[in-house]
């Protein structure tokens, strides 16, 4: 699913955002657009569980 970004390019670069319950659902979607819009994402929750693994970054799709 492709959406229109309402936020620009780049605006949380340099900031960091924790977010829980992030392996799956709407935790997930919500660190990828906090991903993409450049903000360093540590995630919570049961990733490794899930098969996750540890995230020491994020990589945009």
């Amino acid at each position: 699913m492709t959406h229109e970004r309402i936020f620009a390019p780049g605006l949380l670069a340099g900031r960091t955002a924790s977010v829980t319950a992030g392996g799956t659902g709407i935790g997930l979607a919500i660190a990828e657009e906090l991903g993409g819009l450049g903000a360093r994402v540590i995630l919570g929750g049961q990733i490794k569980r899930r098969g996750l693994g540890l995230y020491t970054g994020w990589v945009d799709q």
